[in-house]
């Protein structure tokens, strides 16, 4: 594991706003990126790892292979940056429907280096697409430690 993760962490607790959060990650020193090489990968779905948990905070990086994707989802309240370290990340944005399901609105992809901020009513999934040629990983800092809630899509959505 890279060194670093621990000085990270530590900037995030002193940096608790959103803009703080995407800001460490825009700047993420060279030796953390190294990261992307770290991630694992699964078949049977995306992977989490997390990397540090104290004081409010949670450092975890994401593993995706092609096809895979997370559930729409919100954070609980809790602040979200993430960065794309490797691999194009999709990002699916929904509003929820009077049902209580997601409907998607808008979807951008990201390229590595990209940095995404959700604050915690933010409800989204991240896709690495069916057509891409390798794998993704993603790099978030949550803040503090989320209680996600995940939403069924509407019918005419679904996977």
């Amino acid at each position: 594991m890279p060194q670093g993760i621990d000085n990270l962490a530590n900037l995030a607790i002193e940096r608790p706003d959103l803009e703080g959060l995407r800001d460490l990650l825009v700047t993420l020193p060279e030796s953390l990126l190294a990261l992307g090489a770290c991630a694992v990968f699964d078949s049977a779905g995306r992977t989490r790892r997390v990397l540090f948990e104290s004081q409010g905070l949670s450092v975890v990086l994401c593993g995706w292979l092609p096809g895979q994707r997370s559930e729409p989802h919100d954070h609980g309240g809790s602040l979200c940056a993430l960065r794309v370290l490797r691999g194009v990340a999709t990002e699916a944005r929904y509003e929820i429907t009077q049902d209580g399901r997601a409907r998607e609105v808008e979807r951008d992809d990201y390229l590595p280096g990209s940095v995404l901020a959700c604050d915690g009513s933010d409800v989204h999934a991240l896709i690495n697409d069916r057509g891409s040629s390798e794998p993704l990983v993603t790099l978030h800092l949550y803040r503090p430690t989320p209680l996600m809630t995940e939403y069924d899509l509407v019918p005419e959505e679904a996977p």
